[in-house]
């Protein structure tokens, strides 16, 4: 009977000791990549202890991830921008170029 009680107790000991290290990884400002791993694992934690901060820990990691995502891809699309700038201005030189020849 004992040991039924004091099972849970130390269990939860052990989780809350979980949580309290994963908030100072959180605070020890680290990367958006290892910030996001880490609220994963805070929502983790909490998904059976309190289900509302286990969501809002959730959806700073989903928010976090989709930032990181739009920084990618604004910068793919600034490169792709970049060399179609590139690829027309190259046709336009080649255009200018056939119509002098043309001329001459």
């Amino acid at each position: 009977m004992f040991l039924f009680f004091w099972l849970p107790v130390l269990s939860l000991t052990a989780q809350n000791i979980q949580i309290d290290s994963l908030k100072m990884i959180l605070q020890s400002g680290q990367s958006a990549k290892e910030t996001t791993k880490t609220l994963v694992e805070l929502y983790w934690e909490y998904r059976f202890i309190n289900a509302d901060t286990a969501r809002q820990y959730g959806m700073k990691a989903l928010v976090l991830k989709a930032q990181a995502e739009y920084a990618k891809v604004k910068g793919l699309l600034g490169c792709l921008l970049l060399m179609i700038h590139r690829i027309v201005l190259d046709g336009l030189k080649q255009r200018a170029t056939r119509r002098t020849a043309f001329r001459a």
